[in-house]
């Protein structure tokens, strides 16, 4: 005797209480697990981001700083710059995307738009930590960073969630 598993699949309580919350409870869902997966993403970010400088610097101490720093080339400042910012950086867009893929793959009536608010969240999280950590020196760097933070959130968090949302199941096998 053959046993064949059903082909439609049937609703569940929790797939029908999902599918009626609102959206902006997934936008706080999808921006507490970004920032949830952006933590230990921002540790590694923080190792790579230390063996980039000790390579580019030539240590940490602050002899080879002060050396960098008075013979150094322009290019070798701004790569210097890259190396502090693009690790953290991918951090935060990796982690938007991971959380607006989850909002698009689960989120009921939410889309790719609430994977975007999800990611702009983050992005002010991110940004008011460093502004309260005293990291950015003037409010001209603080501007720029909260204009390159949100965008970097929103986008990421947009893509993820649209990502999320051609992978949502669907009645029949149909997309």
């Amino acid at each position: 005797m053959v046993r064949r598993l059903p082909v439609i699949q049937t609703e569940e309580a929790e797939d029908e209480a999902a599918a009626r919350r609102p959206k902006w409870q997934w936008v706080a869902i999808g921006s507490l697990i970004a920032f949830v997966l952006w933590m230990p993403l921002l540790m590694l970010a923080s190792l790579v981001r230390a063996s980039l400088v000790v390579r580019i610097v030539g240590g940490t101490d602050a002899v080879a700083v002060s050396a960098f720093a008075e013979s150094a080339s322009p290019l070798s400042h701004a790569l210097l710059s890259a190396a502090t910012v693009l690790p953290v950086l991918l951090s935060l867009a990796t982690a938007c995307a991971l959380g607006g893929s989850l909002v698009g793959r689960f989120g009921g009536a939410s889309r790719a738009r609430e994977g975007a608010k999800a990611g702009l969240l983050v992005s002010g999280a991110a940004w008011s930590m460093a502004a309260g950590a005293g990291v950015l020196p003037g409010w001209v760097a603080a501007l720029a960073s909260l204009a390159i933070l949100a965008a970097t959130g929103a986008l990421f968090g947009f893509w993820g969630g649209r990502w999320g949302e051609k992978r949502r199941p669907s009645l029949l096998g149909r997309r």
